[in-house]
């Protein structure tokens, strides 16, 4: 942590209480995290260190136009290691790459290593599309924070109140999931106006400036569950989008800061460390010196309001609030999950669905009791035999969720057909064990792809009745007549055809089978607790064991029907047959 105008407030050390300085501006007391006294070096040491730090050459700063000779070859390296994936990323220009360079130091390894986890990162979460996403209804009233203004060089300014936000109602409201989600979507949305920012002032802005007012900040906000859910919002951040951080302003923060502080802190690299900086009481002052005053709002020491006159610009910043209880959906749902199993502690639990083709859906709810429960989705590599996590593929990387709290609920598209397994992790609690009620379907595709597939299932039928259609044209040509009684053959064998094999092979079979798996899957629901998966294939078994029922049937039919109606139009010259 550190204030502008204090050198000293520029060493990393422990926490000290004392008076701060910004600028010019008069001692005010506040919260730094300096060097104490022990630590504090000798005249004649710092001498030594102004004296190599004079003859040592300038560092460059591992940007654009600022790059060394080995950093630039680092860069072209880079872009060509990781090639085979830039098309997956939005904008991977030199300021992209860079940026995974420099949050590695340059080392070529892991900072591929860094941009590859973070292409899958953005193909799990579905990243491209989440800006289309709307947060729950109790994230967009209760949430505090938002963007408004930008700092001196074209950065967008993002709030973050502290005060005011209900941690414990908010996740009793609402998924540990969709509160990270929503703020995966805030970080989209900032790097989508840095790209505006781009355009407008002729010039990249690639990074954004956050203000924290730590008014209010107390023990509600230190709850074990909602300091969890934060920190991995930080460890999202810091993966995702290195050096995208310029400064971090905290402003009014209390006494009890340094300890929200410390639980905060491993989750923070050393880079992202040095930018933060603890105001002290002349923090309106400081904030002009990186703000113009009309792009900070009155409440913050600037002039900007909102169209009607309100200090707080509330019409860009939510102020947020304690939520109602209605809100609460661990007192509203009463799920009832079809199984439930104990995990013991230091263990797992897999749940196996075999997925026949691309395209199907699983969806899952479970809720955990007394403490929060792993889960994660692989994809089997070995057929017949449980596997160990670290021997199959992770398509949906395994997490912690808080489903004591909040029931957790989601959907995984399976692109490729095999055994997915559905994994419910405790191995990491060494004390407790953990009963996990759950529900686990695999729902058909969407109807867009359904109907692609109904496209492709008519093709068969299709390609048959018109194949026999023609045979029976050609077999009706071939019998010696007249020319004339020859054509009147051809055609009416032909239309014969068509209508009888629409009608019996096609139209009545499809709809006798429809309506044989919906009143199967009526009964089954209604008579069984089976899950739906296998009620689903069990309708469908049941639809193909009926086809060689109705066959005959339904030929007889037909041809009771067409020689009761259209054959009797047909001339006498053709009696033609189905057979």
């Amino acid at each position: 942590m550190r204030i502008p105008g204090d050198p000293a407030s520029r060493l990393p050390g422990a926490f000290k209480r004392r008076g701060l300085a910004a600028g010019p501006a008069a001692p005010a007391k506040g919260w730094d995290f300096t060097r104490t006294p022990e630590h504090q070096r000798s005249p004649r040491s710092i001498s030594r260190c102004c004296s190599r730090a004079r003859r040592a050459p300038a560092r460059m700063s591992g940007r654009v136009g600022d790059l060394s000779a080995r950093q630039k070859e680092l860069l072209d390296k880079f872009r060509e290691n990781v090639r085979d994936v830039l098309p997956a990323l939005p904008n991977p220009d030199d300021y992209f790459l860079l940026r995974w360079l420099r949050a590695r130091n340059f080392d070529l390894q892991k900072s591929e290593a860094m941009l590859r986890k973070h292409v899958e990162f953005r193909k799990q979460r579905d990243i491209d599309n989440i800006i289309s996403w709307q947060p729950p209804e109790v994230v967009q009233q209760y949430l505090p924070g938002g963007m408004c203004g930008y700092d001196l060089e074209g950065s967008p300014i993002w709030y973050d109140i502290i005060g005011p936000l209900d941690t414990r109602g908010l996740l009793l409201s609402a998924t540990k999931q969709d509160l990270l989600k929503t703020k995966m979507r805030d970080c989209e949305l900032l790097l989508q106006e840095c790209a505006r920012q781009t355009e407008k002032v002729g010039k990249k802005v690639e990074t954004i400036t956050l203000i924290y007012d730590c008014e209010g900040l107390g023990l509600k906000h230190l709850w074990k569950p909602a300091v969890e859910a934060y920190g991995e919002f930080l460890c999202m951040f810091e993966e995702n989008y290195p050096e995208t951080l310029k400064h971090l302003f905290v402003i009014k923060a209390p006494k009890l800061f340094p300890v929200a502080y410390n639980l905060v802190k491993p989750f923070l690299s050393e880079d992202t460390r040095k930018k933060i900086m603890v105001l002290g009481a002349n923090w309106k002052e400081v904030l002009l010196k990186y703000v113009s005053p009309d792009q900070l709002p009155v409440e913050y020491g600037g002039t900007m309001t909102d169209p009607d006159g309100n200090p707080k610009c509330k019409s860009k910043i939510n102020y947020g609030g304690d939520i109602p209880k209605k809100y609460y959906v661990r007192d509203q749902v009463k799920q009832q999950y079809e199984h439930s199993v104990q995990i013991s502690r230091g263990s797992s639990h897999q749940v196996e669905y075999e997925i026949l083709f691309p395209g199907c859906v699983l969806r899952w709810q479970f809720a955990s009791e007394g403490a929060d429960i792993g889960f994660g989705i692989f994809l089997k590599t070995k057929m017949g035999e449980r596997q160990r996590a670290g021997e199959m593929t992770e398509v949906l990387s395994n997490q912690r969720y808080n489903a004591h709290l909040v029931p957790e609920d989601g959907t995984f598209t399976c692109n490729d057909p095999g055994i997915y397994v559905l994994r419910f992790d405790n191995t990491y609690s060494f004390i407790h064990a953990k009963k996990v009620s759950f529900t686990v379907e695999v729902l058909l595709p969407d109807k867009a792809s359904e109907e692609k597939m109904n496209q492709l299932g008519t093709v068969t039928p299709n390609s048959y009745v018109l194949g026999d259609a023609i045979d029976k044209g050609k077999k009706a040509g071939e019998v010696p007549s007249p020319e004339a009684g020859r054509s009147t053959r051809v055609t009416v064998a032909v239309v014969d055809t068509l209508v009888w094999q629409a009608l019996a092979s096609v139209a009545i079979p499809g709809f006798t089978i429809n309506r044989v798996c919906a009143a199967s899957l009526y009964i089954l629901g209604a008579a069984t607790r089976w899950p739906m998966a296998v009620r689903k294939w069990t309708t469908t078994a049941l639809g193909l064991l009926t086809i060689p029922v109705i066959i005959h049937p339904i030929d007889r039919s037909v041809d009771f029907l067409l020689d009761s109606s259209l054959r009797k139009l047909y001339p006498e010259v053709q009696k033609p047959s189905s057979s």
